[in-house]
């Protein structure tokens, strides 16, 4: 009986199982977060592609493309992932000015957390802004 015991608490059979049913929740976890990193930084990149195109709307003084431009542009490039969550103010100051001035235009996107830990901290909202000079008035 003695024999027995000693052969079965040597027993390793299993043992990269169980450590495996043990470490795969910590490693979905580190997965999943940098998935929702790198999700954040490609939506970052785009906002601030977004707000650069609307201030170069408006510095050319097209101010009616100036906020729809980047509304589509992010709209397209997102793949609607974010529809309905995405904001770009008018240009400040507003426009047309004279030329020189300097022209902001700024987008607001709000990004949702997929990974179910994080979801309850609710949307993360990007800021991004761009300032151009005013090159003509338009004619």
């Amino acid at each position: 009986m003695k024999s027995l015991l000693r052969r079965l608490a040597r027993n390793e059979e299993g043992a990269a199982a169980v450590e495996f049913g043990l470490m795969a929740p910590l490693l979905l976890v580190l997965l999943g977060g940098i998935y929702e990193v790198g999700n954040y930084a490609q939506t970052a990149m785009l906002a601030s592609n977004a707000a650069r195109e609307g201030a170069r709307y408006a510095s050319v003084g097209d101010c009616a493309n100036a906020t729809s431009a980047p509304d589509s542009y992010l709209k397209t490039s997102l793949a609607k992932r974010y529809s309905g969550n995405v904001t770009v103010d008018a240009p400040t100051p507003s426009c047309p000015q004279n030329p020189g001035a300097p022209i902001t235009v700024k987008v607001h996107v709000k990004v949702p957390l997929g990974l179910p830990v994080l979801s309850r901290v609710g949307p993360l909202t990007l800021n991004a802004d761009s300032t151009m000079q005013v090159i003509s008035k338009p004619s």
